[in-house]
């Protein structure tokens, strides 16, 4: 099959890891795929990226510092003007690659791609990791605007993948048929990250050789409860002269200062028992995911499917999460990793006393979770189930 794949965003971080994923995972079934990318963005080449350092070209750059830094309303101008900048040369790819379907990371804003699909009678797949009016990072000025262009593509769009049930209900509840909507939760290369891993090096370059490791990964950003982890952390520290804490990310999110990591821990007097590594390439997470012995996420927001959850299910470490629905539709608690209550520093803090206390209970969680992986959240599997959800569309010759 002949498959386009179009996105507007920067192709960095985690969304540069799945954009690139579900592309391999199209083409090692066999099939073309053409991506189609915003100018000067290579998410093969940044995925990852946006925790560790800046863009690969110049391009890159500018849309990062125009997305930092722009006022948010000369922000939305720009995403709404893209559909009428990139609509001729989207037509062009579109007539000239004969495609079987149209694979879209959705944005706000973004209609063109929908207009064109049902123009040309072209199966439209929209893959959604955020709606409008949920609580995000970054503020939506033009929300109405956004809602109205968001559900016109929704109702267009052939088949609809959501990383969380969170979002199925969202989608469903302005009308969409649930019978499109399908929940497809992130995923991980299990070949990359793997129990097989060796973090002896990590642990002997930073002075965690005998010690016991909790660890965190992801960039800092307000969301993460950072300061919870570290007082949760604090009071399990004080008995246990052997415990340390590693986190690996760099600290990215608005309103959140470089040194905000060093300040906590001056504050609950941790020093010496916090490791902070902010610039880690990607290829390298996998050694410091493996010198962990317990893997945490102290906070999620309730729509986003985080995928640090896979990579340390994947290297068979023993998680505990917060009770989102993303780790819900995940994780069953004492089974293939630990659910705590969301928003409650006594229940994370009892989560992971137990981790660290049983070695068992910490030995059974990680297989359960590589297992768990294997069976279901490869990035084969995500690729697999887009395609399968393709094959079960009305063919051309039984659409109406």
């Amino acid at each position: 099959m002949n498959i386009l794949y179009h996105h507007r965003t920067q192709g960095h971080g985690a969304e540069g890891v799945h954009i690139s994923a579900i592309v391999r995972g199209f083409r090692k079934r066999g099939h073309n795929v053409v991506l189609c990318s915003p100018p000067g963005i290579h998410p093969f080449q940044n995925e990852g990226g946006y925790v560790y350092g800046d863009g690969v070209s110049p391009t890159a750059r500018l849309w990062k510092a125009l997305s930092r830094h722009a006022p948010q309303i000369i922000f939305e101008i720009m995403e709404i003007a893209y559909n009428l900048v990139r609509r001729r040369a989207l037509a062009r790819i579109i007539d000239a690659g004969r495609f079987d379907f149209i694979y879209e990371r959705h944005a706000f804003f973004l209609w063109v791609t929908a207009s064109l699909a049902r123009r040309r009678k072209i199966p439209f797949l929209l893959e959604v990791n955020e709606v409008t009016g949920i609580p995000r990072a970054r503020p939506l000025l033009l929300r109405p605007l956004a809602a109205w262009i968001e559900k016109w593509v929704l109702s267009r769009a052939s088949l609809i993948f959501t990383v969380s049930s969170y979002l199925k209900e969202r989608i469903t509840s302005l009308g969409v048929d649930p019978g499109k909507v399908i929940v497809l939760p992130n995923g991980v290369d299990e070949k990359m990250f793997s129990p097989a891993q060796d973090g002896s090096d990590v642990r002997a370059a930073h002075g965690l050789v005998g010690k016991q490791v909790v660890g965190f990964v992801g960039w800092i950003d307000p969301w993460d409860n950072l300061p919870g982890l570290l007082e949760a952390f604090g009071e399990l520290a004080s008995g246990r002269p052997d415990l340390r804490l590693l986190l690996v990310g760099d600290v990215a999110g608005k309103g959140v200062r470089r040194d905000f990591v060093a300040e906590h821990v001056e504050r609950l007097k941790l020093d010496g028992r916090v490791v902070h590594l902010p610039c880690v390439p990607r290829e390298q997470m996998p050694r410091h995911i493996a010198a962990m012995d317990v893997c945490v996420i102290p906070d999620s927001n309730p729509f986003g499917s985080p995928v640090v959850l896979f990579e340390f299910m994947a290297s068979g470490k023993a998680v505990a999460a917060p009770s989102v629905a993303p780790v819900e539709d995940v994780v069953v608690s004492g089974i293939n990793g630990i659910v705590f209550k969301n928003g409650d520093g006594a229940a994370l803090r009892e989560s992971l006393r137990r981790i660290i206390e049983d070695k068992p209970l910490r030995e059974r969680l990680g297989r359960s979770a590589r297992e768990s992986v294997e069976r279901e959240h490869t990035w084969g599997h995500k690729a697999g189930a887009v395609l399968a959800g393709f094959a079960g569309l009305p063919q051309k010759g039984d659409r109406p």
